[in-house]
């Protein structure tokens, strides 16, 4: 039905401490997210002298309920693994996973009863004003009274609140650096790198290429100023995310060519971090304008980094 990890080891645990909670989807881990977990850790430590070895974490499904509530697939804008991962950035110790479609029909009060206080040992819960749980979401912020909720106010950002679906709208939209502005860091993927038809390398401009799937969401499709991050090591970087029409096409991917790196990471999951927007995707009349473009996109990435 859940299972709890320890964020610094990546392990499932059985739980022994009393926690703090912060309780929600968190698909984007953005700004208004942040305030949640902000909130989380300064609960932690402020009950850590009645409770020495209380944790923080954050309470969420393996898949949001999204996926299985709507017709079609949901878009995510993190995989579960890199939520953890900023979570655990975040100063959480623990998180909390649960499986929907086994918790679905839970009613509220046994979810903040048997879920929360008895297997999670919560002491404290903190969320958003839209939060919802339980069978039918039939669960507000004023149902977790026993836990003393700290219901944290959305964060606005241009007068609107910041939201996972308006940061999803953006990225679509090729506004990278305002969805960036609404995460509080830039978006990315961290995903492995696949062998392709070595088109970019023939070209002088070898890309690393990483299959997107349909579950997470997909930038507009252009070319981008990124940053890639291979071995722990950041790389300005050029990538284009589409078809590469100009060669035939097929499924979307993200082609990225780090600039001053030539080592083989084939396999390797790689982070790509998108910072700017430089053109869109275009399908070129032959290999040679193809190559011309790829150099005018790495001297607009230089330019951006002021190389």
């Amino acid at each position: 039905m859940q299972k709890f990890i320890d964020l610094r080891s990546g392990r499932e645990f059985s739980p022994r401490s009393p926690s703090v909670l912060c309780l929600g989807t968190f698909d984007g881990v953005h700004l208004g997210h942040a305030a949640l977990l902000a909130e989380t850790v300064r609960q932690k430590d402020a009950l850590s002298k009645l409770y020495p070895d209380i944790v923080g974490g954050a309470w969420c499904f393996s898949q949001p309920p999204a996926d299985f509530l709507l017709q079609g697939h949901a878009e995510h804008i993190l995989t579960l693994e890199d939520k953890l991962q900023l979570f655990y950035e975040a100063g959480l110790d623990i998180a909390v996973v649960g499986d929907f479609p086994s918790m679905k029909n839970i009613k509220k009060d046994d979810f903040v009863n048997d879920i929360l206080i008895r297997d999670c040992r919560c002491v404290k819960s903190i969320c958003g004003p839209d939060f919802r749980f339980g069978h039918r979401a039939e669960g507000t912020p004023r149902d977790l009274s026993l836990l003393g909720n700290i219901t944290v106010d959305a964060v606005l950002y241009e007068g609107e609140a910041v939201s996972s679906s308006r940061i999803r709208r953006l990225i679509r939209s090729g506004e990278i650096e305002k969805a960036n502005a609404l995460l509080g860091r830039p978006y990315f993927i961290t995903l492995p790198i696949e062998h392709g038809k070595a088109l970019g390398r023939k070209l002088g401009a070898p890309t690393a290429n990483q299959l997107i799937p349909e579950h997470l969401a997909v930038p507009k499709h252009g070319v981008y100023v990124t940053l890639a991050t291979v071995g722990g090591t950041a790389y300005t970087a050029v990538t284009n995310v589409g078809t590469n029409p100009t060669v035939g096409g097929g499924a979307v991917k993200a082609e990225t060519h780090i600039i001053g790196f030539d080592g083989d990471i084939y396999g390797e999951a790689v982070k790509i971090e998108f910072l700017s927007f430089i053109r869109p995707e275009k399908k070129f009349s032959d290999k040679s304008d193809l190559s011309k473009a790829i150099r005018s996109d790495i001297e607009a990435a230089q330019k951006y980094f002021d190389i």
